[in-house]
């Protein structure tokens, strides 16, 4: 069987195709956010090589883009993820014509899932063209009817600037003919222009005062009459897109524009009148991340958004009521994850003249100022959005799917909202990969999916759209997820790898996932291995967390480790190879720490060793 008898060449393949993902993952993988989502090449890797032997070598390097080559060899086999997360491998799995079975207790994790394998299950019945016609007419529509929050002087509003208090001298950048433009706010007169110039101190062409450029919230507003866009925030500021120039980006003053003041003042106060309570089945504050937004004063869930994004949800919603269940499935993933930047949690970034999306950094911070992002920010009549994460770029994301040259598949998928120590699983794993939360990453995943929550809660709501997975309480969803406690995660692990073993092929294979610079948190798991009777039979390096600046683990590799229910004579292990030419391939795409991914390397190797005494 290839998966115990990868070659270096193989295993830095796959780190390989890993890299090609960076920053670009397939549009499959793309229509919602999950967080700590693996490569897609990494799952190719496993399925592919379970299903071959060591001469067919080069069937395993064809699969990674063309995976449905083995459907044939992977009917009827049984894939199982005890933590399935977003489904990156569930959807890799039932491309390759597994029979797939997925067990998660977040309820976004789920509905990810179960809606790309929904797709993909009757994406030969769908009609693209009428797809994108229908959502085309919903925004439009929304822009229309609601034209009173989202259009000014015929430009369409595409972020409203909001703030608690402090606010910016730079407020925006965009780039015309190859330069930069920044976007000014003069702190004495409170009139904003445009310069090309980057300077540390810059002046007012309107009352000469000289002040500081910086993006950071330094300077006080003058907040008593401005409007209103949330019970904490007042607007001080409009971003427009302007049709007649091209869809050119301008930035209007609400304190110095009296048109403009009394338009957003009207506009705020009708969506305060039709703003609405997201029902809550418990405080939020009691909630990990809660605590923190408890104490900026927000204390439920329709103030993560402000009122005019809230009335905007609901009207979508009601404009999909009727249309037929997948349609509802996607169009209820598009707006939660619209909700990443629609949002008050979401941080505007000057330089880049973009919102970054709530939750980026896994944990909820409430800004000084951001903005109120459009969530239905388009060119009308085509689904070109006019804001980051705005309803039409997650349409446009689902679209791509499309356009992809998928064959029909005719295996079956069931994904199931609960917890992997309760559910019952499958009988006759051929495969099963565990890929749990670490133990001192994410506290809790519900609480990061709070944002996301409330934008679902409000389309099932006014969409009358009914999931099997629904469990809307996520308090209860957080008490259910793996705890941190190091007992209780070693138990539980062990738990889930022994009802694994329990129902698995004789020749099914078990892959675990993980990665930890420390001694001790290998031993957990590696005593998890030998209590559930499983053995390794191979250990690989590979690419594992998506490189980027936001990541928080100086481990840059996962490693691969396949377990049996037989022990070998020897594990095929494969380090220092991989990790060596992978770096002299990738150069400088990539920053990989040696010394940190060699500490972590060791400190597997102790524990596994010491544990099965080898």
């Amino acid at each position: 069987m290839l998966i115990d008898e990868l070659s270096p060449e193989e295993v830095i393949y796959i780190s390989i195709k890993s890299l090609k993902e960076k920053g670009r993952r397939l549009p499959i993988h793309s229509i919602h956010r999950w967080w700590s989502r693996r490569f897609s090449a990494t799952y190719r890797g496993i399925l592919s090589s379970y299903l071959l032997d060591e001469k067919e070598k080069d069937i395993f390097y064809k699969s990674f883009d063309y995976p449905e080559i083995l459907k044939c060899r992977a009917n009827r086999k049984i894939f199982f993820e005890p933590f399935c997360g977003g489904g990156t491998g569930l959807v890799e799995a039932y491309l390759f014509g597994y029979n797939v079975f997925g067990i998660d207790v977040n309820p976004i994790a789920t509905r990810i899932s179960e809606t790309i394998l929904s797709l993909l299950s009757n994406i030969h019945k769908i009609n693209n063209n009428t797809y994108v016609n229908t959502s085309i007419k919903i925004l439009d529509e929304l822009l229309y009817e609601l034209k009173d929050f989202w259009i000014y002087n015929d430009c369409i509003v595409s972020y409203v600037f909001i703030t608690r208090d402090k606010v910016p001298s730079w407020i925006d950048t965009y780039r015309k003919n190859n330069k930069e433009h920044y976007i000014i706010r003069c702190p004495k007169c409170s009139h904003i222009f445009e310069t090309t110039s980057k300077k540390e101190d810059i002046n007012c062409p309107y009352c000469g005062e000289y002040f500081k450029m910086t993006h950071k919230p330094i300077y006080k507003i003058n907040k008593k009459n401005l409007p209103k866009a949330t019970k904490h925030h007042r607007i001080w500021a409009v971003e427009l897109r302007d049709p007649n120039i091209k869809w050119k980006k301008r930035v209007l003053s609400v304190e110095t524009n009296e048109s403009l003041y009394e338009w957003i003042g009207y506009g705020s106060e009708k969506a305060k009148d039709l703003k609405f309570e997201i029902e809550e089945e418990f405080p939020i504050w009691e909630l990990k991340e809660g605590k923190r937004l408890k104490r900026e004063g927000i204390t439920k869930l329709n103030e993560l958004y402000t009122w005019k994004q809230l009335v905007t949800f609901k009207m979508f919603a009601v404009k999909t009521k009727n249309l037929p269940k997948l349609y509802k499935f996607l169009y209820s993933l598009a707006l939660s994850e619209t909700a990443k930047s629609s949002s008050i949690l979401a941080k505007w970034h000057s330089p880049i003249g973009e919102p970054v999306p709530a939750g980026a950094m896994k944990t909820y911070w409430v800004p000084e100022y951001t903005v109120e992002t459009n969530p239905i920010a388009h060119i009308p009549n085509k689904l070109t959005p006019l804001a980051r994460n705005s309803l039409a770029s997650s349409i446009r994301m689902q679209i791509k799917i499309f356009n992809l040259n998928i064959q029909k598949i005719s295996s079956k998928y069931n994904v199931v909202l609960g917890d992997s120590e309760v559910v019952e699983f499958p009988n006759n794993i051929d495969l099963a990969v565990v890929d749990p939360p670490y133990l001192d990453s994410v506290q809790s995943y519900a609480s990061i999916s709070l944002l996301h929550y409330g934008a679902l809660k409000i389309y099932d709501k006014f969409a009358n759209f009914k999931d099997k997975n629904t469990s809307w309480n996520l308090l209860e969803v957080e008490k259910k997820e793996i705890s941190r406690n190091v007992e209780q995660y070693k138990y539980k692990i062990t738990k889930i790898l022994e009802k694994i073993r329990k129902n698995l092929n004789k020749n099914g294979r078990v892959v675990f996932l993980y990665n930890r610079i420390n001694y001790e948190d290998w031993k957990i798991i590696a005593e998890s291995f030998k209590d559930s009777k499983l053995y390794p039979t191979a250990i690989y390096w590979v690419l594992g967390e998506s490189p980027g600046g936001l990541a928080r683990s100086r481990l840059r590799g996962i490693f691969v480790i396949v377990l049996s229910k037989t022990p070998i004579s020897k594990i095929n292990i494969i380090f220092k190879e991989a990790i060596n030419k992978f770096i002299k391939v990738a150069g400088d795409k990539i920053n990989i720490d040696k010394k940190v991914e060699r500490q972590a390397y060791n400190s597997m190797i102790k524990s596994i060793s010491s544990t099965y005494k080898l």
